[in-house]
């Protein structure tokens, strides 16, 4: 989501006369947002399984470019910033959980693999087809059929996606047991790697 509103970057400028610096500020926060309730989206997901939760991700990820597409101000703006970096929290829990719970041990590496793929994918796709289409539709209405894209995956994720009921063990430990130190070490490098 933060790639995709980087490539509207000139048209928000304009439309809201805000400067470079307030851009930046309305991608960083979104970002830091999403990384704060990163944590909770996992419980959620351990809770709900991953295609609850992923068909949460395309809503959540749908409301909040219809929310940027009818902002009457930055404000506003900003909110519809905040409601997609739920849907980018919220992304890795879901995706992770069905590979974990539905795809064999000795292929969930490459299975992985190919859904981080994905990320570059879609920025590559965004970078082609967002400058066209904020500069021939506009950018509102281009935000509208992202939304409108993205929110076809929700139905499809509920019916084509397979369930998987909670784990009873997990949810029970989630309250109680600390992290292991390893958590640590993974949130470290995924800090950097994001930096980066």
């Amino acid at each position: 989501m933060a790639t995709a509103l980087g490539f509207f970057a000139s048209s928000l400028i304009d439309e809201f006369g805000i400067s470079r610096g307030q851009f930046g500020l309305l991608v960083t926060a979104s970002i830091i947002f999403g990384a704060l309730v990163s944590p909770s989206w996992g419980r959620f997901a351990d809770r709900f399984g991953g295609r609850w939760t992923l068909a949460a991700v395309f809503a959540m990820a749908a409301a909040g470019f219809v929310a940027m597409a009818v902002a009457p101000v930055f404000a506003l703006l900003f909110v519809g910033a905040v409601i997609t970096s739920f849907s980018m929290a919220a992304s890795n829990p879901a995706t992770n959980k069905l590979i974990t719970r539905h795809v064999a041990a000795g292929r969930r590496g490459t299975v992985t693999g190919i859904k981080q793929s994905g990320v570059q994918a879609a920025s590559f796709l965004s970078g082609l087809a967002i400058p066209l289409g904020a500069r021939t539709i506009g950018w509102r209405m281009s935000m509208l059929v992202i939304a409108a894209m993205i929110f076809v995956f929700v139905p499809l994720s509920l019916r084509l996606l397979p369930g998987d009921a909670p784990d009873e063990r997990v949810v029970a430990a989630d309250a109680k047991e600390p992290l292991p130190g390893s958590v640590r070490w993974l949130t470290g490098y995924g800090f950097l790697v994001g930096f980066a």
